[in-house]
């Protein structure tokens, strides 16, 4: 059994060490992993050949590439019996290969592996935790149990029904999922494993569609950096436009000339994770009746329309021509809780304004709610984490 770990980079050679590193220290040696630097400024194949491992192979594109086409390049490199992504600033953890086999050895043949992770934000990257964060992430509800577990298919169906809802109820990272190399060949379209602007929403919903033997594992099998460079950094602080210039998709955006009189002007993250869930049914074959929910998406996107005139104590006149874009059923509902709080700032105060959003965002919330578990302590890096936690004690 070997495994192939793929690291896409750029210009991060300060975290990629540690994803390196993570593999090198692991007790099992049946595995390659594939480098595959976005035309990196840094000297990173330097460092490569300096570690004189023939088992990690470097390739380095010689024009910048988007994130969708950077993975389906690494993964082409590749050639393990399974494969798992890796972000260049996350890390496997301890016993990673030998905790896998174990699994691939007491349940047959899944598609992939669906595990939980630790999440590590470096220090001062999210708001209101300058000294860094790490948890056990708990946000799929089907963690009940501490043993590993097939999931059922119309468990699957569900969590596939809630995507396409726009509900948030399986992670989509690409570092949750250990994947059959055969699998992964039966998905691909035009030849290409990854598709639209956000390839990990894509190709995580497509699996969880059509996996027929889909193993959950309770155990965290990687640790996730959010670095002050990662998409992650942006996602948290609201800078849209910076992570849009990070992901480098814009050839994926000009796919969707389809969806353009269905599109309202708001998160440019609901506008990719709609292109996302339009490829996944483009490119899925199957015959499940699969429907975008366009309603929802227009709400969230009207939702952030208000968040992002906050300081503008929500204007009758830009509430008025957002809502002209919108049908009527729309301009009945969501158009009149739009007016309710430009009236209500107008009279009251933008704390009572922000309080009407506040509600808008409860009923229409993408993200229902799971408690994760705080691992208390203050790390300078992700290999110090690495080093401290083992899965079978976190």
């Amino acid at each position: 059994m070997k495994f192939s770990i793929l690291i896409p980079t750029k210009n991060r050679l300060k975290f990629l060490k540690y994803a390196l590193n993570s593999v090198l220290h692991q007790r099992e040696h049946n595995w390659e992993v594939i480098v595959s630097d976005n035309c990196s400024e840094e000297a990173i194949e330097d460092y490569i050949s300096s570690l004189a491992e023939k088992r990690i192979f470097y390739s380095r594109s010689d024009t910048p590439l988007s994130v969708t086409e950077n993975w389906n390049r690494a993964l082409e490199f590749s050639s393990g019996d399974y494969v798992i992504m890796l972000g260049d600033d996350d890390c496997l953890i301890q016993d990673y290969f030998t905790l896998v086999s174990q699994l691939l050895s007491n349940y047959e043949n899944p598609d992939f592996i669906y595990s939980r992770s630790l999440l590590f934000a470096y220090p001062g990257v999210i708001q209101g935790n300058p000294q860094g964060n790490l948890i056990k992430w708990n946000n799929w509800g089907l963690w009940r149990s501490s043993d590993p577990f097939w999931l059922k298919r119309e468990q699957a169906d569900k969590l596939i029904q809630e995507t396409l809802n726009f509900r948030v109820t399986f992670t989509y990272n690409m570092q949750f999922a250990t994947i059959r190399r055969s699998f992964i060949e039966t998905l691909k379209a035009e030849k290409k494993f990854f598709h639209s602007p956000y390839p990990d929403y894509y190709a995580m919903t497509l699996m969880m569609l059509k996996g027929e033997k889909i193993l959950a594992s309770p155990l965290p099998l990687t640790i996730v950096g959010i670095t002050p460079k990662s998409f992650g950094f942006y996602y948290f602080n609201e800078q849209e436009e910076e992570g849009a210039q990070f992901l480098n998709h814009q050839k994926e955006l000009l796919q969707y000339p389809h969806l353009k009189s269905l599109l309202l002007p708001g998160s440019a993250m609901n506008t990719c994770w709609l292109y996302a869930l339009d490829s996944v049914i483009r490119n899925s074959d199957s015959s499940q009746q699969l429907k975008v929910n366009i309603g929802r998406y227009r709400a969230l996107q009207a939702i952030k329309f208000l968040e992002a005139s906050k300081g503008e104590s929500y204007p009758f006149s830009k509430v008025i021509s957002y809502c002209a874009l919108m049908n009527l059923k729309e301009r009945m509902t969501l158009g009149s809780l739009m007016l309710l709080t430009s009236t209500v700032t107008f009279l009251l105060g933008a704390k009572w304004g922000n309080r009407v959003v506040l509600i808008m965002k409860k009923i229409w919330n993408p993200h229902p709610s799971y408690s994760s578990v705080e691992l208390r302590g203050h790390y300078k890096d992700i290999g110090e984490i690495f080093e401290k936690y083992h899965p079978l004690d976190v």
